[in-house]
């Protein structure tokens, strides 16, 4: 959450706009996975059905990939009825990675195929027909995508925003 809110403050202040905390965007609960070495859990079973089967996997004492997905989607899609205008949201890789894989209509089983990295952003935008996918995993000025946003001090999203950013 610290890292989120690292990367949505400053762009929330920029643009004048408020900006709350939903529980929505968290991580995926990897529940006893948390906090363990990589290398102690990809000797796991588990650990082959993420890679290999992730709309099958669930975390010990957590929850699974297709659950995390189901979160960020429905949050995602309240948010489409509640809201007008631009709404910028910071989460964590696998959760932006679960949601571009939902809008791009690709099964869960893919969404290891897409790339998040630190700092990137993704804009996915809605319209009344349905979605557009703009850009995935970007480092470049967030107003070439909103050109009628302006920031206080023109300045683009760096490496020192949270690990990784999604924006829809």
């Amino acid at each position: 959450m610290e890292r989120c809110q690292e990367t949505i403050t400053p762009l929330a202040h920029s643009l004048d706009k408020k900006h709350a905390i939903d529980a929505s965007f968290n991580e995926v609960d990897y529940g006893e996975w948390t906090n363990q070495p990589l290398a102690q859990l990809a000797l796991t079973d588990t650990w082959k059905t993420v890679q290999n089967r992730p709309s099958l996997a669930a975390f010990p004492q957590g929850e699974s990939l297709v659950q995390a997905q189901n979160r960020i989607v429905g949050r995602i899609e309240e948010i489409r009825v509640q809201e007008t205008g631009n709404v910028f949201i910071a989460s964590h890789c696998d959760m932006i990675k679960l949601a571009v894989a939902h809008y791009a209509g690709m099964h869960v089983d893919l969404f290891q195929r897409i790339v998040i990295l630190p700092a990137s952003f993704s804009v996915i935008r809605f319209e009344d027909f349905g979605c557009q996918i703009e850009c995935v995993n970007d480092s470049g000025s967030i107003t070439d995508f909103f050109p009628d946003t302006e920031t206080a001090s023109g300045t683009e999203m760096t490496t020192r925003a949270a690990k990784e950013m999604g924006i829809s």
